[in-house]
């Protein structure tokens, strides 16, 4: 009886162990790039599959936005995304969308999904996980603000309002 105690003791200390080192290992990596680091160039294919790059962008503040079609909260913020650009588009602000494309069912349902939500900003297809790698994207949806300077400066994972990105530029 005390032996099997033990054993039972051991096992749930292997196991609380063992998910808080998962754990702690998950937080670190999805803190992303450090505030303040130089943003990662891009070079991603576009709707048309042409291939664009994220420095042509310089000189501008960049909001990416990682998302898939199947992450409901990021389908529940794209129409503030889409208002944020409407507002800000003759401005020095542009909204890019990074489509997590290997984990779509498929790329054709990523296309559905910015026909039917009307997505007007670019939209650009992460086909090998490499962007989302470089950014350390864990959780869907995430937001980098990239400043003028192509300096990182804010990210957030989760739903993001137009009233956030609005505040998160407006310190830049």
């Amino acid at each position: 009886m005390l032996q099997r105690r033990i054993t039972l003791i051991a096992l749930l200390f292997a196991i609380v162990s063992s998910i808080v080192i998962i754990a702690t290992s998950i937080d670190s990596s999805s803190e992303g790039m450090m505030i303040g680091e130089e943003a990662i160039n891009l070079h991603l294919e576009d709707e048309n599959g042409h291939l664009q790059s994220l420095e042509q962008y310089k000189g501008k503040t960049i909001i990416l936005n990682f998302w898939a079609s199947w992450c409901d909260i990021c389908i529940d913020e794209m129409p503030d995304l889409i208002s944020m650009y409407e507002h800000n588009k003759e401005k020095d602000v542009v909204i890019i969308g990074i489509n997590r494309t290997t984990t779509e069912i498929t790329k054709e349902r990523a296309y559905e999904s910015i026909e039917e939500l009307q997505i007007n900003f670019p939209i650009l297809f992460d086909l090998e996980d490499e962007a989302s790698q470089m950014y350390q994207v864990v959780y869907l949806p995430k937001t980098v603000i990239i400043d003028k300077d192509f300096k990182v400066r804010n990210q957030f994972e989760g739903k993001v309002t137009e009233e956030m990105l609005a505040l998160m530029i407006e310190e830049l």
